[in-house]
């Protein structure tokens, strides 16, 4: 009776840190969906970005080379769009522009008045 006693508290005890987690990454994501969105479009926006080279940066426009293709990514109605072809990473901006700082170059854009800022790529 106390061995089952101490298991069922050992089960419990490992069962209260990923219960909170959960529950913490459902009210974020139940807050502002478009936050878990744009968490994974920039690692994937990251992921292209890794295997180009060449960066050219102004405030609405980057231009780079990937897989000996001239791209680049900018702001069309509304969506920041990788060209040639129609990637589209994130959607519903009202603004955005990029920014290199050294190595880093960064992308800020603004949705429903709130701005942010995100790391995207290293030269």
């Amino acid at each position: 009776m106390a061995g089952e006693l101490l298991i069922c508290l050992y089960v419990c005890a490992l069962l209260v840190p990923v219960s909170c987690m959960g529950l913490s990454l459902a009210m974020n994501c139940a807050e502002n969906p478009l936050n878990m969105q744009d968490d994974i479009t920039t690692a994937q926006l990251r992921h292209a970005l890794n295997l180009a080279d060449d960066f050219q940066v102004s405030s609405g426009m980057m231009t780079f080379s990937l897989n000996e293709q001239e791209c680049s990514l900018s702001v069309i109605n509304g969506n920041l769009v990788m060209k040639p072809g129609t990637r589209i990473y994130y959607m519903n901006l009202d603004d955005a522009s990029f920014q290199q700082n050294g190595e880093r170059i960064f992308l800020t854009y603004e949705r429903d008045d709130e701005e942010t800022t995100r790391e995207i790529a290293h030269e």
